[in-house]
């Protein structure tokens, strides 16, 4: 598929995290591999200039939200198990 190459060419270390139909979500990390921060408007400009050569018909680019980061984080952990100290 076009778009996948586009993709890991355009905003390198991005990752594909669903794909159902013709919907496609990836997670692009907020630094490319130079270093400097990726702009959303830099990003949205490279989809508007290949949107025709990719057939796109709808994107939308956003920032990962607070709530995302807390799932993801609080996903990582693992339970805690014993004792505490001072409680019986």
């Amino acid at each position: 598929m076009q778009l996948l190459v586009f993709m890991e060419e355009a905003f390198s270390g991005c990752v594909m995290r669903e794909w159902q139909g013709n919907k496609v979500r990836y997670e692009v990390p907020h630094v490319g591999v130079d270093g400097k921060a990726l702009k959303l408007s830099a990003m949205f400009g490279e989809l508007t200039k290949q949107k025709e050569s990719l057939d796109l018909q709808e994107y939308s680019l956003s920032q990962t939200s607070l709530e995302q980061i807390f799932n993801k984080f609080a996903s990582t952990q693992e339970e805690e198990s014993g004792d505490v100290k001072g409680m019986s």
